[in-house]
């Protein structure tokens, strides 16, 4: 026992607690073990939704929505009627939702608001922002601004009280926030002149939001009413088409370039492996996140202080570079073939696996086995350590 805990020396000792593993070698009583949740599938119950006429708007980077609570999604159509596509969660699936007086164009951005009462979306052509509130689950469209915007806008962001930010594709670049119930015009002004991409919401403690524009990424706290607060912003280095949060809100990650958020600032993450363009970032842990690519989606973790790749997810066709967004484990990805809209679900199941080699990477914890096991049999064991996924599925993975 000595000589394991001089071994891990740099790894904390917990109080030890007894679960059941599956034995992937032949080991004996008080053999040491490493310990890995393994998943079948990292995502589950993908469903294509029916009646999307077109893929959404190209390169808009951010044409799907989902309400805070995943009862409604909703995915943009490239100038096709019925341009904005909403869908409720049933029982039996994604129920489509009727969208009333719709103006014609090729639609952008989009957004719901955390219950699925209210949805903005931005077109190509006069009043480029329109709002719709829902009743009895018919979206009908609600009177324009008294100002509208002139042009549109690629991200769409509603904020927990219902205040939407509407930031300009082109010149002047006007982030405009208006009250979604009164379509009152709060604020505009000029923050970046450039063209924005993405954007992800952080709920938790305090708000935040992280808005990607080319080269940058920027970080706010909202504050209520329609009002933001700059915390701080990096060069990325590359074209920044992305951006999403954790789900504990302790990293940012454009793909390209992985933050932790320290003090109101942005600290980078190592990375192993880099990729050039990174479309539709997702954060489906709180130390990994997905992102999209041709015919499946990449899986990206934190690992130990650096940022790796450590799997692939086929799923549908085509390229996911329109927008991935969750709510819980329900996510929505944008997709550019047939159906367009995808729906799934993150796999928070998992088998506890135990190796007798001491040379598994990515695993969960160490400890020894509690008795004399085939590989394949079901047995105990007595972990000495763990990440918290060993029995809290959401925790992260590391190499020891």
């Amino acid at each position: 026992m000595q000589s394991m805990i001089k071994k891990y020396s740099h790894i904390p000792v917990s109080e030890g607690k007894e679960i059941e593993v599956e034995f992937m070698d032949d080991v004996n009583e008080g053999d040491k073990v490493v310990i890995k949740r393994e998943f079948e599938n990292i995502i589950k119950n993908p469903v294509g939704l029916t009646g999307i006429p077109k893929s959404p708007a190209t390169y808009t980077y951010c044409s799907v929505a989902i309400s805070r609570d995943g009862n409604y999604v909703a995915v943009t159509s490239y100038d096709g009627s019925p341009y904005i596509n909403v869908y409720k969660k049933s029982t039996t699936g994604w129920d489509k939702l009727t969208v009333n007086d719709v103006p014609a164009g090729t639609y952008f951005g989009v957004g719901l608001s955390d219950d699925g009462t209210y949805l903005v979306a931005s077109l190509n052509t006069s009043p480029y922002i329109v709002f719709f509130e829902n009743t009895d689950d018919v979206y009908n469209k609600l009177s324009d601004p008294t100002e509208l915007p002139p042009q549109y806008a690629r991200v769409i962001a509603i904020t927990p009280d219902n205040y939407v930010l509407y930031h300009e594709c082109n010149s002047p670049y006007n982030l405009r926030i208006y009250n979604i119930a009164t379509r009152d015009l709060i604020s505009k002004n000029v923050p970046y002149a450039q063209p924005s991409y993405y954007y992800d919401i952080y709920y938790g403690e305090r708000t935040l939001i992280a808005i990607a524009m080319r080269y940058s990424i920027y970080l706010y706290e909202y504050t209520g009413n329609g009002s933001l607060t700059a915390l701080t912003n990096k060069d990325t280095g590359n074209y920044a088409y992305s951006c999403a949060f954790s789900t504990d809100g302790r990293y940012i990650s454009t793909g390209l370039k992985t933050y932790e958020i320290v003090d109101n600032s942005l600290v980078e993450v190592p990375r192993l492996i880099a990729f050039t363009s990174i479309y539709s970032m997702c954060g489906i842990s709180p130390a990994s996140f997905i992102h999209g690519g041709t015919n499946q989606l990449y899986y990206l973790e934190i690992i130990n202080g650096k940022v790796v790749y450590t799997n692939t997810i086929s799923i549908g066709s085509g390229s996911n570079h329109y927008g991935t967004k969750r709510a819980g484990n329900t996510f929505i990805s944008g997709w550019s073939d047939s159906p367009y809209g995808m729906v799934f679900e993150r796999d928070t199941e998992g088998v506890n696996k135990a190796y007798k080699s001491d040379k598994i990477f990515n695993v969960n914890g160490y400890g020894i086995s509690l008795h004399s096991a085939r590989k394949g049999q079901v047995g105990r064991a007595l972990v000495l350590w763990d990440d918290g996924s060993l029995w809290y599925p959401f925790a992260s993975e590391i190499y020891v």
